[in-house]
């Protein structure tokens, strides 16, 4: 492909709509472009890249964290550079953990290793209209969001009354001059916005030599590592103190699904996964305490069918566990502390 990759930042809290707004630009993205997408997951399996409805394009997937924590930024470091020397596509999208703090992303673009090769071309922040202030309220990672981006669209405006959306206006007046707003139902968007600003689409015989790509080396992320956390004006803490869960359910039908997230404890933040009850496959989502079935068509990994990831504070973890474990659920995988994970020194600056 050519010299550049723009780059697009789809943020928002989790459950806002960005895997749905992915979706709608993807399809809106003009014919000839290659095009790769980066999610990132805040649990240990992903669910969003199944959502993705789109065929050709080049899907890149980090579980297990947030890209904009020491921890898991080793892995962004090192997919960035394949995509950047090896695939090198018109268009990379990416779509962050929605408890993820993306201030620093573009100092990411710069660093050296990555030769000049992405070009920054728009941050989203999808702003969901029902349950923004409570998560602005509650959640460091919604203020910096909001603080970092350029492009705020408010979704699901059919389900809030116009105080509400005008009141998540003035919050995000706080932190910008002049923010630009759009309203959107289902992130049903004006993409030209965005997309009109694209340069034109590289030639197709313009691509990498096959085997000219060599992987970083253990040492050379390691010194990229070490020079993240040399700067102090990085911030390497997540920014709120979140675990995952992924569960294996044994329900088979609507109402064993609707018994088990109506016992939650209220402070589960997200919950999603496939689940399959009356011979159909089911979309779980759990939005701030709220749930949500919807049947699923397209073809899901059969090892993703019947895992429920949950996001919650740490002090949870034995609630949700009980709770789990009397409705037959049985815990997989738990995600550490971030801190237990990654080790005290991944968190702290050189002096």
């Amino acid at each position: 492909m050519g010299a550049h990759t723009q780059v697009i930042l789809v943020g928002g809290f989790l459950g806002s709509g960005k895997t749905t707004f992915l979706n709608r630009l993807i399809a809106a993205v003009p014919k000839g472009y290659k095009v790769v997408v980066l999610m990132n997951e805040f649990g240990e399996i992903g669910i969003d890249g199944q959502i993705l409805q789109a065929e050709d394009l080049d899907l890149v997937e980090i579980n297990r964290g947030s890209i904009f924590c020491i921890c898991v930024k080793t892995d962004f470091i090192k997919a960035l550079h394949r995509i950047g020397n090896d695939i090198r596509p018109d268009l990379l999208i990416i779509e962050p953990t929605g408890v993820a703090n993306p201030l620093d992303l573009k100092t990411d673009f710069k660093l050296p290793l990555y030769k000049d090769r992405f070009r920054f071309l728009d941050q989203v922040c999808i702003l969901d209209a029902v349950y923004f202030e409570d998560a602005y309220e509650a959640f460091a990672s919604v203020e910096k969001q909001v603080a970092s981006s350029t492009l705020f669209v408010i979704n699901k405006v059919d389900l809030a009354p116009r105080e509400k959306i005008e009141r998540i206006k003035e919050i995000v007046r706080a932190h910008h001059s002049a923010p630009v707003f759009a309203e959107a139902v289902f992130c049903d968007f004006p993409f030209e916005r965005i997309l009109g600003k694209l340069a034109p689409a590289a030639n197709a015989g313009d691509c990498p030599d096959p085997g000219s790509f060599q992987p970083l080396s253990a040492s050379e992320v390691d010194e990229v590592a070490s020079m993240i956390l040399a700067d102090p004006f990085r911030e390497v803490r997540p920014p709120d103190n979140l675990v995952s869960a992924v569960f294996s359910w044994p329900g088979k039908t609507l109402r064993d699904f609707r018994d088990l997230v109506g016992v939650l404890p209220r402070g589960v933040v997200r919950g999603k996964g496939f689940l399959r009850g009356d011979g159909k496959t089911y979309l779980l989502s759990v939005i701030m305490g709220n749930v949500s079935f919807e049947q699923f068509s397209a073809p899901v990994r059969p090892d993703l069918v019947g895992n429920v990831v949950l996001i919650f504070p740490p002090d949870l973890e034995a609630a949700v566990d009980r709770v789990l474990s009397e409705k037959g659920a049985r815990l997989r995988v738990l995600s550490p502390d971030m801190r237990a994970e990654c080790g005290p020194a991944a968190f702290e600056k050189p002096v």
